[in-house]
């Protein structure tokens, strides 16, 4: 039964990977969960919470990479459906088991606050621990919707299937798919719920803080096309801190293959994934549209690439690590979401102004940066430095999916030898399929093709 399955996959993965809980405990049994140090430090599994092993497939479905033929023919059967956006039958391990184990935790977390007093004595740690669970579980939930979900479309939302929100530890409970309505809604009311609840600034950024989880709320506004939420939210996390890399003089050998930083000054909450094998940097090759879209004054095009024959490979974002990626949350996005909102808002010289102000730290020195003044090109130019500035940081795929419901008629083709594999905007395949184990043992409905 799927309830068994995911039961045991939740109690494996708590027992074996925290550290304090294993240190003191000879009993494997969550009843063993007893005190606030104990719910902190399942939180504090950063293995479990912040470094995943998910395959990141709604990134590696996007538009930034592609592979040769060769590459391509020494995939495996599951790399080349997800490449051809016609994904085979896959199972676990995946994105969808990754998160809905962060999921669990986060609900372990919750229930065991409802068996512990909040006191004037805990209060600041008893809070702490709620606000991190909730954070944790909507960023999962996100994750999971922007993968296995359509767009947020208050057409048809009602309607479109979202993801089991699994709010209880007890696996009895039968969850079916809420509605994208739902979905969304769940996630706000969850994230809004915690505002108070955290720091300011964590200890570390494997840990939540208030501007991580108002980063959040505007990531989650922003797909959601509501600019004035999304607004709102981010200059509230921008008020708590707004320090940016300046590629002039913050990075470190900058042509070598790893010139970011680990856990630099821009980030605020750490989280990184993996990457299906043959997506890899060693394999895959940056679109050359996209490479070619910076600027030879542009430090980006060294910081982020090196040659690969007669393309270019992408070699890392701030996880300092070719074979995985950061998706977690970082200044430098904040002001991306900052000017867009603004944009959108006929705010037009203050989008130009924040979006000079992200280019500043980005170009060789004395560089004058061309900004479209308003209008239609200003928008177009931030949504283009969104995509060079986030490239394989977890978001294109959401991207795609709300600017084709604006009708921006963003098309994706791969070419594999003379065929060419296409994704029409608003296609169906946006919702990628969920694993097959999921559907043979439950009644979940699957994503329509």
């Amino acid at each position: 039964m799927l309830r068994m399955l995911l039961c045991c996959a939740l109690i494996l993965s708590i027992v074996s990977s925290c550290t304090k809980f294993l240190d003191q405990r000879s009993d494997d049994s969550l009843r063993e969960l007893a005190d606030l140090s104990d719910y902190q430090a399942l939180l504090d599994n950063f293995n479990g919470m912040n470094e995943t092993n998910s395959a990141n497939i709604a990134e590696n479905s996007a538009d930034h990479f592609f592979v040769t033929e060769s590459v391509f023919n020494a995939f495996s059967e599951q790399e080349r459906g997800f490449y051809r956006w016609n994904p085979v039958h896959y199972q676990w391990p995946n994105d969808w088991s990754v998160y809905y184990q962060i999921v669990g935790r986060a609900n372990t977390a919750l229930e065991g606050l409802n068996h512990i007093e909040r006191t004037d004595k805990n209060a600041e740690v008893w809070d702490r621990i709620k606000g991190s669970a909730l954070f944790y579980r909507s960023f999962a939930f996100l994750n999971l919707a922007w993968t296995y979900a359509k767009v947020y479309d208050e057409k048809t939302y009602e309607a479109d299937m979202g993801i089991p929100l699994r709010t209880s530890t007890n696996f009895n409970l039968i969850v079916d798919r809420a509605s994208v309505k739902d979905t969304y809604e769940k996630i706000v009311n969850d994230l809004t719920s915690a505002i108070g609840l955290l720091p300011n600034h964590s200890l570390h950024v494997f840990r939540p803080s208030n501007q991580a989880l108002y980063a959040l709320l505007a990531r989650t506004y922003l797909s959601m096309g509501k600019y004035e939420q999304a607004l709102h939210y981010t200059e509230q996390a921008l008020t708590i801190g707004e320090v940016l890399l300046d590629f002039k003089s913050d990075l470190t050998a900058i042509q070598t293959n790893s010139p970011f930083p680990k856990h630099n000054k821009e980030i605020f909450f750490y989280f990184e994934t993996g990457l299906l094998g043959g997506l890899r940097s060693a394999t895959a090759h940056v679109d050359t549209m996209l490479y070619n879209s910076y600027v030879a004054e542009d430090l980006r095009k060294v910081a982020f690439f090196l040659p690969s024959g007669t393309y270019h490979r992408f070699k890392t974002n701030y996880s300092a690590k070719s074979a995985r990626t950061f998706t977690g949350l970082a200044t430098n996005e904040l002001y991306l979401i900052q000017s867009e909102c603004l944009a959108r808002l006929n705010r037009d010289e203050e989008a130009a102004h924040v979006l000079t102000q992200l280019l500043s730290h980005r170009y060789i020195a004395g560089v004058d940066i061309q900004i479209p003044s308003g209008g239609d090109e200003l928008l177009d130019r931030i949504l283009l430095e969104r995509r060079k500035e986030l490239l394989n940081r977890g978001v294109r795929w959401s991207d795609i999916k709300r600017l084709n419901k604006e009708k921006r008629n963003i098309v994706l083709q791969r070419k594999v030898g003379n065929t060419v594999y296409e994704l029409s905007p608003n296609d169906n395949r946006y919702a990628l399929p969920l694993p097959v184990d999921i559907i043979e043992n439950s009644n979940m409905k699957q994503n329509p093709k």
